[in-house]
């Protein structure tokens, strides 16, 4: 699959949302400035584990399930600081020798694992998570 599929039309082609659905839930992401994924669960269009297998699938990582940040590893919370976490949207969760797992909810976070690496000072794998689970965690 290429990365280049938008979520929107990876879910329309999969008939898990028909195009009028994703009509709407585009003019709430413009209204409310969020994640097309976001947008589809507020509506009720897309269950949270269809949105996380999909996602998972167009962006190439593997996907956590509901519920998987909030019993976040101390060791991995501790290797990146929360103002870098906050800044590029990124929660780490696990540690296990020398990798970083680290939750991130959309591809741009992907651009910036190098720098998660550099401050963590170890090697790191992504994982998507949902949006409102990675912003609850990072207000904490």
């Amino acid at each position: 699959m290429s990365s280049h599929e938008t979520l929107g039309l990876l879910l329309v082609r999969d008939g898990i949302i028909t195009r009028p659905q994703l009509y709407d839930a585009l003019r709430l992401q413009r209204q409310n400035n969020r994640l097309l994924g976001t947008c589809l669960l507020t509506l009720g269009y897309v269950p949270a584990d269809k949105l996380l297998e999909i996602l998972a699938r167009q962006l190439a990582i593997p996907a956590l399930p509901p519920g998987t940040l909030s019993g976040a590893s101390p060791e991995a919370v501790k290797r990146v600081p929360g103002e870098v976490a906050v800044r590029l949207r990124v929660v780490p969760y696990s540690y296990d020798h020398e990798m970083l797992g680290v939750a991130v909810a959309d591809g741009r976070a992907l651009n910036h694992l190098h720098e998660v690496a550099f401050h963590a000072q170890a090697a790191v794998g992504a994982y998507v998570a949902l949006e409102s689970e990675i912003e609850a965690v990072l207000r904490q």
